[in-house]
């Protein structure tokens, strides 16, 4: 066990963190390894934090601005490993991911591994322990034929099971043959939820894969200003269904997917949006945002008996029945 790794971490405004990340991955028992950081824009002094590192198998590139997916395709191009890996520059590898992923790999003869994580905040405190929905375990094309896939898109509404296998890039480990087969496909366009395309694909090329919810391999760190909870404008909206778009035409074929799967998918993150909305921004905007999430078609297919938990059925309602006040004042807590 000892073919080469490529670590590959985007950045973006990273001075305050990369260091810390970049050495988590160089750290690693598992060390014939290169990361790969991608400097995605000249904001900061990003590079300048990077170069200061001396080891040979940190490779730093820049690029034009292009979001995360330009950032890791571009990455992916350059990798020279059997295996790919990845690590943003906020987060930081827990010891022994990389070895234990690789071993896995190679014992089970699987395509890619996915593992358990923690999420942590800036000061390094664990905040929760996530793991995937399905339990630990070798799952083949027959099972992910019969198992996964009708459930791989949305799986519930319920947080901890909305999806059987963790949408992520960065708790899993791949070989490298089959990150090949669908890197040219990822959409540079995708600006939010890109890890469930990149997921999606994944699963949809892999003959099998490989879980251990044992494992914690990550830290996920999420600060006050972390992009998944703040608020610009209702243009976040757009990305979201723009990705929900993709995902839809990627899985129109696949037999096994249920197309409504992408209308639970797109119901729950307009959703999500509309708490970040109201948390961050005015009535006014809210209001607006609440106008735009009834024009999606994909919103109204969901039924209100599909729903679970207390807080989607009152969504729900409110939504139908245009109860913008009262949404914008529950969201806002």
């Amino acid at each position: 066990m000892n073919d080469l790794i490529s670590v590959i971490m985007p950045a973006y405004k990273s001075q305050a963190t990369i260091k810390k990340s970049i050495e988590s991955v160089l750290s690693q028992s598992y060390t014939n390894l290169e990361l790969i950081v991608v400097i995605d824009g000249e904001e900061d002094n990003t590079y300048e934090v990077c170069a200061s590192i001396n080891d040979k198998r940190l490779r730093i590139f820049q690029k034009e601005n292009s979001g995360v997916v330009g950032a890791y395709c571009f990455g992916i191009k350059q990798a020279k490993g059997q295996y790919i890996a990845f690590c943003d520059s906020d987060d930081s590898y827990k010891q022994g991911f990389l070895e234990k992923g690789i071993g896995l790999i190679e014992e089970k003869d699987c395509d890619f591994v996915s593992f358990a994580y923690e999420v942590v905040n800036p000061k390094g405190q664990v905040l929760e322990s996530i793991r995937n929905t399905i339990e630990n375990g070798l799952y083949d094309k027959e099972k992910i034929d019969s198992e996964i896939l009708p459930l791989l898109v949305f799986n519930s509404f319920i947080r901890e099971q909305m999806f059987i296998l963790l949408v992520l890039r960065w708790n899993k480990i791949y070989k490298k043959s089959l990150v090949d087969k669908f890197v040219d496909s990822l959409d540079q366009k995708c600006r939010q939820i890109e890890d469930n395309f990149f997921t999606i694909n994944a699963v949809l090329n892999a003959s099998s894969f490989y879980i251990d919810n044992d494992f914690k391999c990550y830290e996920y760190c999420i600060g006050e200003s972390s992009i998944s909870s703040g608020w610009q404008n209702d243009s976040i909206l757009d990305a979201y269904f723009y990705t929900i778009e993709c995902i839809a035409k990627r899985v129109e074929k696949v037999p096994q997917i249920n197309p409504h799967q992408v209308d639970l998918l797109a119901y729950d993150n307009a959703r999500i949006v509309f708490r970040r909305c109201a948390r961050n921004a005015d009535f006014k905007a809210a209001k607006a945002l609440l106008a735009k999430i009834r024009k999606n078609e994909r919103v109204h297919r969901v039924k209100f008996s599909e729903l679970k938990m207390l807080k989607n059925k009152i969504y729900h309602i409110g939504l139908k029945c245009h109860l913008n006040w009262i949404l914008y004042m529950i969201f806002k807590r």
